[in-house]
């Protein structure tokens, strides 16, 4: 797989807010009550009465030279060898 990157598509037309991709997120990565490895931003814009609203779902993207690798204070989260990254749940504090 030298080479090869994976990332993930969201069709933007379809997404209505339900925020199902971080409840999968959740319950894929058994992440703590508390702890949300993904999320829903709402952007509004315009004002009353042409106002709108959409959403943007924000997940790991897993970058080439993920900033989250350097900022994990006990290491927790690596990067494996076909570029995705992982989270040790049994290091990770949080």
């Amino acid at each position: 797989m030298d080479g090869v990157r994976w990332a993930m598509v969201i069709d933007m037309r379809r997404c209505i807010g339900c925020r199902a991709c971080t409840v999968a997120c959740k319950a894929e990565l058994a992440t703590p009550l508390s702890v949300w490895r993904t999320w829903v931003k709402v952007i509004e814009k315009g004002t009353y009465p042409n106002v709108s609203r959409s959403f943007l779902p924000v997940l790991c993207n897993h970058c080439e030279n993920p900033i989250c690798l350097r900022n994990c204070p006990v290491r927790a989260t690596y990067q494996r060898e076909d570029g995705i990254v992982m989270i040790d749940p049994h290091r990770c504090i949080g």
